[in-house]
């Protein structure tokens, strides 16, 4: 038997004997990549400068060694298997080809390293060159990328939104999250696979959606609320965010998805709870109103009573007595209006004023005639409630005061400004009605509070006309 380090000194006599042997010679040592030549029986046969630099093995020790010395233990078994099979079907295998290989340093440690082979037969013997290149920056960059990949994947994945990549040049899904699957009901694989327009996709989005993916394909960051439909046939809303980024030169379009289900219904929840919070603080202003004054007017009113029985003197007295009762029933009545007031101009102001026309008919002996002049949609529902609030108000006047047998009111909403006209064929307003601190002042104030105007006509032979007219879009002070 041939010993190897005879061998190896032969191959390398007679590589440097050939013609070309200087030129060879130069060309592998100033090679990138470190060389060796390894025989059919493993040894090496020669080696490159370079390998020293990389691996820390002079050549001369490396010459006669199997290659296997360069190989980690922990996959020698397997490198020997692909060794042999290689012997039996040589051919090349360039570098890159997706294995992560390591060579051992002369001081045991592993060098990160890209190897390719090549076949050559030399003087009649078989023989393998072995290129050998430092990957350790490519694969600690690789390795970076691979980290940033599943980094980005890990946040894709823990977001509250659906994510979705669409290749707009294949026109295909090329990623998506789990939140998206989650919402529509298909698995991973089935939303890539999709072809032509999704099954979450409503028909009636196509053309809005093609519109907005165009936006989106022009740089515009693109943000709009569509349905989609989950795989059981359950519609849903969705905000859809999406934009264009370039992966590899190949536009992709990125939508986020946020279903909003669950803020549609916490919305709605909070809604009725304030409409229930409203209602209750209604309620308790109402009764602090009944307490305070139409109680307290009662419970006096029931003492003058009580003092002017078994009196003839009195009259007067009881006079005063029927008047508080009539002014207990009329801050009723506006207590009854307020319950019911929101209602009333919610369902049209024309309505509610028919209503309470309807209702002052019994009091007023007949019923009153309405003319309306202007649209009164564009009434404030603050502004009517308060309007429908003075009209009851001088409706009851009318009744206590005017013995009327025919009243006619009259609203007007034009100009900007808001008109309220009552008029009666009555025996006329009394005077004091008009003065400072009566009917009047109330009129007034009311009006002052709004910018507006009031006031109050006798008219000879013709009963009473009182008007009041606030700026249409004014604010009480």
């Amino acid at each position: 038997m041939i010993d190897p380090n005879i061998q190896a000194a032969g191959v390398a006599q007679a590589v440097q004997s050939l013609p070309s042997s200087s030129f060879a010679a130069a060309v592998l040592e100033e090679m990138p990549d470190s060389t060796i030549l390894v025989g059919a029986d493993g040894a090496i046969a020669y080696a490159s400068g370079r390998v020293e630099q990389l691996l820390g093995w002079p050549v001369h020790d490396l010459l006669g060694r199997s290659i296997d010395c360069l190989v980690p233990e922990s996959v020698g078994c397997r490198h020997r298997a692909l060794r042999a099979d290689f012997d039996h079907h040589p051919q090349a295998r360039p570098m890159g080809s997706g294995l992560e290989l390591n060579a051992v340093h002369r001081d045991g440690s592993l060098i990160p390293v890209e190897i390719s082979l090549s076949p050559l037969q030399f003087d009649g013997d078989q023989f393998v060159i072995v290129a050998i290149r430092d990957s350790r920056v490519q694969r600690g960059l690789r390795h970076a990328l691979v980290d940033e990949r599943d980094r980005a994947q890990a946040i894709l994945g823990s977001l509250q939104e659906g994510v979705v990549e669409f290749d707009i040049h294949e026109q295909r899904y090329v990623g998506v999250n789990q939140r998206f699957c989650d919402m529509i009901g298909y698995a991973h694989h089935e939303v890539i696979a999709t072809e032509g327009r999704p099954p979450w996709w409503k028909p009636n989005e196509d053309d809005v959606i093609s519109s907005l993916r165009g936006r989106a394909v022009v740089g515009e960051i693109v943000r709009y609320e569509m349905e989609l439909q989950h795989r059981s046939g359950q519609p849903f809303q969705a905000m859809v965010t999406s934009n264009v980024i370039h992966s590899h030169g190949r536009p992709i379009l990125l939508g986020f998805f946020h279903d909003l289900t669950e803020e549609r219904r916490v919305a709605e929840e909070l809604n009725l709870a304030r409409e229930r919070v409203a209602v209750l603080e209604d309620r308790d202003r109402i009764a602090r109103d009944l307490h305070d004054g139409v109680i307290q007017r009662m419970f006096a009113a029931g003492l003058h009573v009580q003092a002017a029985i078994g009196r003839p003197d009195q009259d007067s007295r009881l006079g005063n007595v029927i008047d508080e009762i009539d002014e207990a029933i009329r801050d009723i009545r506006t207590t009854i209006f307020t319950l019911h007031g929101r209602r009333g101009v919610g369902t049209g102001l024309e309505h509610a004023l028919r209503v309470l026309l309807a209702e002052s008919s019994r009091l007023l002996g007949h019923q009153p005639d309405l003319n309306i002049d202007g649209d009164l949609a564009d009434v404030p529902d603050e502004l009517g409630t308060e309007m429908l609030l003075l009209l009851r108000e001088l409706l009851t006047n009318v009744v206590k005061h005017a013995q009327a047998t025919r009243t006619v009111v009259r609203v007007e909403a034009v100009d900007d400004n808001l008109s309220i006209c009552v008029h009666d064929d009555g025996v006329g307003c009394p005077a004091e009605a008009t003065e400072a601190g009566s009917g009047l002042k109330n009129l007034q104030e009311r009006a002052k509070r709004r910018a507006g105007t009031a006031r109050i006509d006798r008219l000879v032979s013709q009963g009473t006309l009182v008007c009041w007219t606030v700026p249409l879009h004014s604010v009480a002070s």
